[in-house]
């Protein structure tokens, strides 16, 4: 496991429900 998938189980953890692009912004992350 490497930082990345320890912050998205973190942000998953805080609120599960969230939308996939609210969990991406938040990660620093975009679509291809």
């Amino acid at each position: 496991m490497d930082d990345l998938d320890r912050k998205l189980l973190a942000a998953l953890q805080e609120d599960a429900g969230q939308r996939y692009a609210d969990l991406a912004e938040r990660l620093g992350l975009s679509a291809p």
